[in-house]
């Protein structure tokens, strides 16, 4: 894995950040592609698929809100390996799909599992604890989850980490998990901070060999509920800096 950052820009919500632009980053534009915000059908998902196949995706990708998470679901499949995916984030997104078999922010993760051969098991960290029960019970062998319950009761993470990585790893990182000082998305967030992030972070990196970081959970300037999208977009900014240097201070061998 390299430094190399990928924004994915949906809406020109990176526009008012600056985490990106003393560094190599490369802009995807995707602000032409209707039909993408939370859903995504078929077709508009093969599109994104071609476009995601001609980009060098081996360095830290951002990708937007939340609202365009399921582009993890893309991005795992230019993993040629079995592999784990380590997502933190404050939802389990493995519910059904709402509306037939579109494509959303809030089944790709039980999608992935259903289609994707080389992801073996799912990791979820920093869940809201009553989620985990919603969780469908035939996926129960291949999805652990760690809330942020757990996290807050000192109830030893790395035992339970230590348990469960066998392979190498895929993390996603949506700062949803994070809470309302030091991040400002447009979901419900949690409770966790950018330190207890890198300190789990950086024991995933000793313990295992991480192949890939993705990133999401922006104000998007496309949702009318934000009210203070400026000074929202300044705190995602050092929130974004201070997990590209997390990722970058550690020895990553891809």
């Amino acid at each position: 894995m390299n430094d190399k950052i990928t924004i994915f820009d949906f809406d020109d919500t990176y526009d008012l950040q600056d985490f990106y632009k003393n560094s190599q980053f490369e802009r995807v534009d995707l602000t032409n592609i209707h039909g993408v915000f939370g859903y995504c059908d078929d077709e508009t998902l093969k599109r994104l698929k071609n476009i995601i196949l001609k980009e060098d995706t081996s360095g830290i990708n951002f990708l937007g809100s939340g609202n365009y998470h399921y582009m993890t679901y893309l991005l795992m499949q230019k993993v040629y390996k079995p592999f784990t995916l380590v997502l933190f984030d404050h939802h389990t997104d493995m519910m059904n799909s709402l509306f037939g078999n579109l494509m959303s922010c809030g089944c790709w993760v039980k999608r992935a599992l259903d289609e994707n051969k080389m992801l073996k098991k799912v990791i979820i960290i920093g869940v809201e604890k009553k989620l985990i029960d919603n969780i469908d019970e035939k996926y129960r062998n291949r999805v652990f989850c760690y809330s942020e319950e757990d996290i807050k009761h000192n109830i030893l993470w790395t035992s339970f980490l230590k348990d469960k990585i066998d392979k190498p790893i895929y993390i996603s990182i949506d700062k949803d998990v994070i809470g309302k000082d030091e991040a400002k998305t447009n979901w419900q967030q949690g409770i966790l901070t950018l330190e207890e992030l890198r300190e789990i972070f950086d024991f995933l990196v000793d313990n295992g060999e991480v192949i890939s970081v993705d990133v999401c959970g922006e104000c998007s300037s496309r949702d009318e509920i934000v009210e203070n999208f400026y000074s929202d977009s300044i705190i995602n900014s050092e929130a974004n800096k201070e997990i590209i240097e997390m990722v970058e201070e550690e020895s990553i061998v891809n």
